[in-house]
């Protein structure tokens, strides 16, 4: 039987977190291709680390050091891998 609708996958916290920001980073590196990697890394992490200090109101949840971690460097693989496949652009298109 799977999972049922209102649970999570059955992989650790932390490793939906690696492919939840890997998504996110590959996505968004493509959609802003000429944007500058490092400030979109350093964004989606600080973004990372205000989401899990949120859960330290909210009743029930706990920030995790680990999350973030995993979410940092999903962050990082995912710009990284798009990188690898479509050189980032500087400037408009000339053609």
């Amino acid at each position: 039987m799977g999972p049922r609708p209102t649970e999570s996958v059955d992989l650790p916290g932390y490793i939906e977190h690696l492919f939840a920001y890997f998504g996110t980073a590959a996505l968004l590196t493509l959609a802003y291709p000429s944007s500058p990697r490092p400030r979109l890394m350093s964004g989606l992490i600080a973004y990372a680390a205000v989401l899990e200090l949120g859960q330290l109101y909210i009743p029930g949840r706990a920030a995790q050091v680990v999350d973030w971690a995993a979410s940092a460097l999903g962050v990082m693989l995912g710009v990284l891998a798009i990188t690898r496949l479509v050189p980032a652009r500087h400037g408009p298109a000339r053609g």
